[in-house]
């Protein structure tokens, strides 16, 4: 799993788990979990309208605290900004090249997309979407990975 479906699974993760309201004992069909999840931030339609999204958080890797913040805009526009230790990346892409912003602060745009970066371009269209959510999805399997404890409380987590 890339980078970008990492970090797409774990903030829906995330979400389904903070928002605690769902328990194991109530529901068992992921699917049905992410239908209600997906209401109670105002229905499935308003999100796919949505032409804009900003989310940061913070991580640890190799025992170094990191931050990332990320912005989208329809169509296919994109910036990811990784700050970890003394390394930073900030990547984006104005819906018809992908570019990165080196260490020297040279913007360098990517012309010649490899098989690998067109499939995660795919990927990530598919995912703003929400092609996931379709039961039907040849492409996106959505399953019930079991409860956790969570602050005492016990919580569904799904993949």
């Amino acid at each position: 799993m890339n980078f970008y479906q990492k970090l797409a699974a774990s903030i829906i993760l995330s979400l389904l788990v903070a928002a605690g309201f769902v328990s194991a004992r109530e529901i068992s069909d992921p699917h049905e979990i992410l239908n209600r999840y997906f209401e109670r931030l105002g229905g499935l339609e308003r999100l796919k309208a949505e032409q804009a999204s900003y989310s940061e958080g913070t991580f640890s890797m190799g025992g170094m605290e990191g931050s990332v913040r990320q912005w989208n805009r329809e169509p296919a526009r994109s910036r990811i900004e990784i700050s970890l230790g003394p390394l930073n990346i900030i990547q984006g892409d104005n819906g018809e090249q992908a570019w990165v912003l080196d260490q020297n602060g040279k913007l360098q745009v990517i012309s010649n997309l490899d098989e690998e970066s067109i499939k995660r371009r795919r990927v990530r269209r598919l995912i703003r979407e929400y092609t996931f959510a379709e039961r039907a999805s040849d492409i996106f399997t959505v399953s019930l990975e079991g409860v956790e404890p969570v602050d005492a409380r016990t919580v569904t987590s799904s993949r």
